[in-house]
């Protein structure tokens, strides 16, 4: 059976999610220091408020790649 687009966006988000925590684990992080990183390197929109919720909650991948209103 074939995943809807929605389906597909919501299982990508968790699959960027649990890297982003692999990652940060591997590296010996902080969520907080791990978003200075990402930040510093040109991903404003990276909040540690935002690596958090990509970490813990399904998110969709609209939500992980739109700018904030703080960028825009």
């Amino acid at each position: 059976m074939m995943m809807s687009e929605n389906d597909q966006r919501m299982e990508l988000g968790r699959v960027i999610g649990k890297n982003i925590r692999r990652l940060r684990d591997e590296a010996g992080l902080s969520q907080r220091a791990f978003a200075e990183i990402v930040q510093n390197a040109g991903l404003n929109a990276w909040s540690t408020a935002r690596l958090s919720n990509a970490e813990t909650s399904p998110v969709s991948y609209t939500h992980l790649t739109l700018p904030t209103n703080r960028e825009v």
